[in-house]
């Protein structure tokens, strides 16, 4: 009953069963845990607090900070938490990047809000301000999440349906309040370029920002309407989507309250634009979007004779990385640092911090992510190579190093367990010494020319009051080295001053300060005490966050930049010697407040107003929190499933359906996954589970699985006698059906040892157990080709005898690509990996695979080598499958339905050569595409668009496939159908994302071993290799 076509069909369905790495399972980064973190709980009223010994003392004043905001939101949002919230804390953001709950965190996250079990994450920041800001923020989602369970509600699904902009500006705005410097720049810049949006427009978070135009929308809905419809507005919302929550809410529509929300924009800022310098008119543009320096240019450091500046950019489009400029044309003359593709550095720290030049200005120093925490690498700026790294065991987080004149010290804020002080690294001793040792937050250090004091900002002051959890904006404070005694210089009431430079003799500071609501440069005398205002711009001169360093003074020469936000882009000017005095200050004038934002000021806005200048209020007087060790319990994060029963007249009943449940501890260290399948009957029920314990570095786990694969064979025959009604009857056509079961038990340990995030070893060992059971089923079919009778039977003898293995494997991986769209553009990926079995068969598995991607705007040149193979004993037993050169993940063009029985050649037998020189237990295989991307984000492609990114590849495919017995003939030819050569096919390929969820391919490929096939048609699901 067998013929050709049957053959074709068979070896199709062990191709099912041949073993294909997944690309997600064996590429990728992998987040290291560098550090062992012995997790304890401080147990709180409404809260249970995970932290470390680490940060013990700072975290009990989170405590505090934690109940305040929880009665100020529980109060607005007239909700209360049933069981206490978990709040994970980490001691700095180093090891917040280690986290286990939501890893591969950025450098720009200040802390996450995860929803299934409402954990808030985060940690402690450089400025107690900024901690207490992020702890309120994120607070909110912990209340937004927890309303949304209401069963009225629908769940946190409810959440994920509302926009951006409405989420995360409702918490900035129970935060923060109705006034904000930082929300007002962006509001301005908008105004000033006629680019203010609608309220639809803000769902374009891509475009508009949706913290800063969030946090303004709710501002003035909150002052129109008042604080009293926040919480109604959210939960309608929620229930019915954004139009109708405000129609149901405030009685108008969205367009109409975005009507309203722009023209008290216009009202409220149109005056003070007209009155200040525009952003253009600040200086000379030193680095911008016009330079083709990118769009973000911040932390610009000018070099001691005013030559070079070094400036963080993303111009990179992959990674945010540091560059050195030529200062005054702009022009970039070298990339001095690659964190997307370094094994050694993983991140810059950009947001917060800025580099210091040597003073022979032949080195720079710059905080990076490296190892867990953070470290001062020192880089030689004539070659972009890394000299020496420092790390100090005691200081995790590091920001804005300051070379000292004589260059033989580097000053520089550090945290320790969650408080910011100064330190200085004597870089000839190898000593560092404490300079600060408090409460306070100590940041943003400068050298004096003589190198006798440290210029730096800090929350001393009246305004901050460590008791009561209150602190103050930061103020300019200058340190004696020698006495350690600390001077704050005069302030701007309520107002931040941030970054502080010496001129060139010492004789004056500049620094930046949001007085009046924007944020410019001025300039302290220090001889005359006396204040002048540099700058005037319209916007600000500003960086990424409120605290973001933005200007730079060559110590030699005296030349001045500033970072200048404008367009929403950042750029760098450099301030003309006429305008670097500054004019002077008239404290008698009446002071602006520009600060605060339209809506706000009005009576529906005393609620937060009312709390955030009230600090006392709400503040626990009962601070006896309890403390425990953290032991791991696992719970149910979710479970998923479904079924059916399909019915079929001439080939029987069956059903299908599963059930799948992740079970984990609250820190994410420990999961327990669950599976059961059942397709068929009772007897292909499948099942496993899995326990992966994450709890430090090393990565270990195990697996116990029973899995059933099927597969069938099926024939015609033809005048078979059988029994029907107690009478002998002859069927004109019987089709017969084996139905071959594998069954496979298994129990395996797997280790994972990640040796930086793009490197990693992988290990694992298991025992296997394979047993098979064949059926027959004879469906016999009358003159009229319906069936009549159905036979089903084992069909004992056709089985394989059951088989014991023992395997072991080891791996070699490393991943610096970047993916965007459909697959990777630029960096490599590699796999070694070796793995021997053992007991019914004796083998071994090698696998090598490396993977190249030249990335040259806007396309992409990749190229893939890989082997596959079994050796030694058992290698080619027909009891495992053989490898299959003719998926389309390997070569494209030689799938199994593409085939016909015409196109194989006469050949002893049934079998197909063309078609079966496809298989092999060793196989070789080799790709070149061309990647083009046509639709997607406008900095990568041609089009934009972000439903359907679209890639579209030209490709080279080459591979063959041997065995013991059939060794590789290595000649090209067309017309050899018995020959074992390799095989080739050229075509064109379009990729499409579609919404991020799947990757489709579809392909014309010309198969150049098929001459009678002119071409082939092609779909698959798969990213590109």
């Amino acid at each position: 009953m067998c013929s050709r076509k049957l053959s074709l069909s068979f070896l199709a369905v062990i191709l099912t069963l041949c073993p294909f790495v997944s690309e997600a399972q064996y590429f990728g980064r992998y987040p290291v845990q560098y550090e062992d973190f012995d997790f304890q709980i401080l147990e709180t009223e409404h809260f249970n607090i995970y932290h470390y010994p680490q940060e013990a003392k700072a975290v009990k004043d989170l405590g505090k900070l934690s109940e305040r905001w929880y009665q100020r939101h529980s109060s607005m949002l007239n909700h209360s938490f049933s069981s206490p919230n978990p709040l994970i804390i980490y001691a700095n953001h180093a090891d917040f990047q280690q986290n286990s709950i939501v890893p591969r965190v950025g450098v720009s996250t200040g802390g996450v809000t995860e929803g299934i079990r409402n954990r808030v994450v985060m940690p402690f920041a450089e400025a107690n301000q900024s901690t207490n800001h992020v702890l309120g923020h994120e607070l909110v989602h912990a209340f937004q999440y927890d309303i949304a369970r209401q069963d009225e509600i629908g769940g946190i699904r409810a959440t994920s349906q509302l926009p951006l902009w409405f989420i995360e500006g409702m918490a900035e705005y129970l935060s923060v309040g109705p006034e904000d410097s930082h929300t007002a720049m962006w509001l301005r810049d908008a105004l000033q370029n006629d680019d203010l949006p609608s309220i639809k427009d803000l769902n374009n978070s891509r475009d508009y920002f949706p913290y800063r135009y969030g946090h303004s929308v709710w501002t003035f809905i909150a002052g129109e309407w008042g604080d009293d419809k926040v919480s109604e507005l959210y939960v309608n919302s929620a229930k019915k989507g954004i139009k109708k929550g405000f129609k149901n809410t405030l009685g108008i529509s969205r367009d109409s309250v975005s009507t309203l929300w722009q023209q008290s924009i216009r009202e409220r800022y149109e005056e003070d634009i007209e009155t200040r310098t525009k952003p253009a008119d600040v200086g000379t543009l030193i680095l911008g979007e016009k330079k083709n320096t990118g769009t973000l240019n911040v932390s610009p450091a000018l070099s001691p004779d005013g030559e070079y500046v070094v400036f963080i950019s993303e111009k990179n489009i992959f990674s945010i990385e540091l560059f050195l400029a030529d200062a005054e044309t702009g022009e970039i003359i070298r990339k001095l640092t690659s964190t997307s593709m370094d094994p050694h550095l993983s991140a810059l720290r950009f947001v917060e911090s800025s580099g210091s030049w040597s003073p022979d200005g032949k080195r720079f120093a710059v905080v990076v992510f490296a190892e867990g925490d953070n470290q001062i690498a020192i880089i030689n700026v004539n070659n972009g190579k890394i000299n020496r790294r420092l790390k100090f065991g005691e200081v995790d987080a590091i920001t804005n190093p300051a070379w000292s004149p004589n260059g033989k010290k580097i000053a520089f804020s550090g945290a320790d367990g969650g408080y910011t002080d100064l330190y200085i690294y004597d870089l000839e001793k190898d000593s560092l010494r404490n300079l600060t040792q408090d409460s306070y937050s100590d940041l943003q250090p400068t050298w004096s020319p003589d190198g006798q004091n440290l210029a730096f900002i800090t929350d001393r002051g009246t305004d901050t009051s460590l008791d009561n959890m209150t602190f103050g904006e930061t103020k300019i404070a200058v340190l004696d080295i020698e006495t350690s005694e600390i001077e704050l210089l005069p302030a701007f009431e309520d107002s931040k001053h941030i970054n502080p430079q010496y001129n060139e003799d010492g004789s004056s500071i500049y620094y930046v300060s949001d007085h009046e609501g924007f944020s410019d440069v001025y300039r302290y005398d220090l001889t005359e005490g006396i204040r002048y205002r540099v700058t005037s711009v319209s916007t600000g001169i500003s960086g990424i966050s409120k605290l973001s360093p933005v200007i730079t003074v060559a110590p030699n020469t005296g030349e001045l930049m500033v970072t200048v936000f404008d367009q929403s882009n950042y750029s760098v000017y450099s301030i003309s010697e006429d305008k670097k005095a500054g004019e002077l200050i008239d404290e008698r004038s009446a002071m602006m407040t520009s600060d605060i934002l339209p809506g706000s000021g009005v009576s529906g806005n005393q609620m937060v107003s009312s709390y955030l200048k009230n600090p006392m209020t709400n503040l626990p007087s009962d601070t006896s929190f309890g403390l425990r060790d953290y032991k791991p319990t696992l719970t149910l994060d979710y479970i998923s499933g479904g079924g059916g029963v399909g019915v079929s007249s001439q080939f029987g009943a069956g059903m299908a359906g599963g059930v799948s449940a992740s079970f984990s501890d609250m820190l994410n260290q420990h999961q327990l996954f669950t599976t059961l399948r059942i397709q068929g009957r009772i007897k292909d029920a499948a099942g496993q589970v899995g326990y992966l314990n994450r709890d430090n570095r090393f990565v270990w786990g195990g697996s116990l699985s029973h899995q059933v694969f099927r597969s069938s064979r099926r024939g015609i025959s033809r005048n078979d006698t059988t029994s029907f009604n107690g009478e002998q009857v002859i069927a004109p056509v019987s089709v017969i059906n084996l139905r071959q079961r594998v069954f496979r038990e298994r129990i395996s340990a797997l280790g994972l040892y990640p040796l930086t995030n793009i490197q990693r070893l992988e290990f694992s060992a298991g025992y296997t157990h394979l047993w098979y059971r064949t059926e027959r089923r004879q469906v016999y079919l009358n003159e009229f080709g319906q069936p009549f009778k159905r036979d089903i039977s084992d069909a004992e003898g056709a089985e394989p005898s059951p088989s014991n293995l023992f395997n072991a494997s080891a791996a070699y991986v490393e991943d610096n690509s970047i993916a965007a769209f459909t697959g990777p553009i630029d960096g490599h990926r590699m796999r070694l990996e070796v793995e021997p079995t053992t007991g019914s068969l004796t083998f071994v598995q090698a696998l090598v695979d490396y993977r190249k991607y030249f990335y040259m705007k806007p396309v992409t040149l990749g190229f893939r080598a890989l082997h596959s193979g079994r050796y030694f004993q058992d290698s080619d037993d027909n009891r495992l499958n053989p490898s299959f050169i003719g998926n389309p993940r390997l070569i494209r063009g030689y799938s199994l339905n593409t085939f016909s029985a015409q196109e194989c050649s006469d050949s002893p037998g049934d079998g197909c050569p063309e078609y079966e020189r496809l298989f092999g237990s060793r196989i070789g295989v080799a790709n070149v595409e061309l990647r083009l991307p046509v639709l997607g984000i406008e900095e990568l492609a041609l089009f934009r668009s972000r439903m359907f990114p679209s890639t579209l590849s030209a490709f080279f495919d080459a591979g063959i496939a041997w065995s013991n017995d059939r060794a590789p003939d290595f000649k090209w030819t067309t017309d050899e159908s018995s020959a074992n050569v390799p095989v080739f096919s050229t075509g064109l390929s379009m990729r499409v994302n579609i919404l991020g969820y799947l990757i489709t391919e579809f392909y014309y490929a010309f198969p150049l071993q098929r001459p009678d096939k002119t071409g082939v048609f092609g779909f698959q699901i798969s990213p590109g290799w």
